[in-house]
Formats: structure tokens, C-alpha cells, sequence
């Protein structure tokens, strides 16, 4: 009998989807049968620029080839270089963790520096306050 298997996607606008798929028959012996050591086996790093060697390449487009495999277009911000291919599901999840890391330290970075920056404001805020550099026209 046909095995079902499900994966949830998330769009960028952060919605889930849910797909179904029904499993070919031989597709998980295929799978078994690639030996280890193969070269194609191992996950590429999509995020290395092939011109300049940045390690900031970011997707432009994405489109799911089938139940494992996705066509990215992406794109080195520092050479200017774009790209397209098909990858394994297996380097795309990984891609996408190093993409989710990557907008963490931004967030954060974006927190600290707005923090800082408010502290700034407000000590200013309050030394106008004190000599009187604030008055009611001001409003």
C-alpha cells in the first residue's frame, strides 16, 4: 500500500502550509543505495559566492522541484554574481538554518543599536530639560 508522507513549509510572510505526498515505490531503496563516499551525497554550502568566495549569497526566488529537491535562484550581494540550481532538501534545510541564524544576529544587532540609540535620545532629551533648551513653543 501507497506510505503518505507530510511536510510543512513556511512562506516568508510566515504562514505554515502543510503538503502531503504520496511516496514512490523504490524511491526510499534509491536512496539506501547511494554509497556514502559519493560527492553528490555531500551538502554543498549555497551560501559561498562560486566568483568571490562571500559567504553572504542569499535566495531571490525559490520553487520546490518535487518532495526533495528546490530551484533556488540566488544572488552574492558583494560580486554581484547570480545563480541557479537545484539542490537537495537536505542543503536547503541547512541553508535555511544558517539564513535563520544569519536574521537572528540581525534582529539582535537591530535591538542593541536601537537600545543605544534611544539611551542617546534620552539623555539629551533630559540634559535639554535641565539647562532649559526646551520650551513650550517646542510643541
Amino acid at each position: 500500500m501507497p506510505e503518505f508522507h507530510t511536510k510543512k513549509i513556511t512562506l516568508p510572510s510566515g504562514k505554515t502550509v502543510e503538503l502531503f505526498y504520496l511516496a514512490a515505490q523504490g524511491s526510499e531503496q534509491a536512496a539506501e543505495a547511494a554509497p556514502a563516499d559519493d560527492p553528490k551525497a555531500r551538502l554543498r554550502q549555497i551560501e559561498i559566492c562560486p566568483e568571490c568566495d562571500s559567504d553572504r549569497v542569499h535566495p531571490v526566488d525559490w520553487h520546490e522541484v518535487d518532495e526533495h529537491h528546490w530551484r533556488l535562484d540566488v544572488r552574492c550581494p558583494d560580486c554581484r554574481w547570480m545563480g541557479s540550481d537545484v539542490f537537495a532538501q537536505d542543503e536547503v534545510e541547512r541553508y535555511d538554518d544558517l539564513l535563520n541564524a544569519g536574521t537572528d544576529a540581525l534582529i539582535e544587532e537591530l535591538e542593541r543599536i536601537t537600545r543605544e540609540n534611544m539611551a542617546d535620545h534620552l539623555e539629551r532629551f533630559l540634559r535639554a530639560l535641565e539647562d532649559d533648551g526646551i520650551m513650550p513653543i517646542d510643541f
